[in-house]
């Protein structure tokens, strides 16, 4: 994702969502982790999103405003990117190598228009299928079965190409 986008090196902003939400606190954690195990890598600035748009865009501007060196990647929990994106433009620094969770159709939509000069990854987590999973887990646990973990799948990434992407994301998304 985001650390091959950047070549394993150089300086990273992380727009994280709520502060303090258990959802925020685990994909920072998670990000940190991964940004940890890169001594390339340096996170220069952590700030607070809020899962907005012009939340993100502010708290970016903030962070370029403090952090004159390059910065190679910026990573977003969801419906953030944009924001990000546009602290860039508005200080006419290039886009670094985007990461985004649970991208929204604006973002996408951006990403469709411009995926021939941007690097951009994304992680998705269903809806539908989280959902479930947490009903299944508070079920059992009223029931007092606990939460069982029968094991932890290791599946590899789906990955895309740039034309099945094309295909996938409608063009009315902006």
């Amino acid at each position: 994702g985001l650390v091959k986008e950047m070549n394993y090196k150089g300086n990273v902003i992380m727009v994280d969502g709520l502060a303090g939400s258990p959802g925020s606190v685990l994909l920072h954690n998670g990000a940190a982790s991964v940004f940890a195990n890169c001594p390339n890598i340096k996170v220069v600035a952590s700030v607070p999103g809020n899962w907005d748009e012009a939340d993100s865009k502010s708290a970016t501007l903030e962070a370029l405003s403090t952090h004159p060196e390059t910065i190679n990647g910026v990573y977003g929990q969801g419906g953030e990117i944009l924001g990000a994106v546009q602290a860039f433009q508005q200080t006419g620094r290039p886009i670094p190598a985007l990461a985004d969770g649970n991208p929204d159709e604006a973002t996408l939509g951006w990403v469709r228009e411009n995926i021939n000069t941007v690097k951009y990854c994304a992680a998705i987590n269903p809806p539908r299928s989280a959902g479930n999973a947490s009903w299944r887990v508070a079920l059992r646990m009223l029931l007092g079965q606990g939460i069982k973990i029968k094991g932890i799948p290791a599946l590899p990434p789906l990955t895309s190409t740039k034309a099945a992407l094309l295909k996938w994301i409608p063009s009315s998304w902006t």
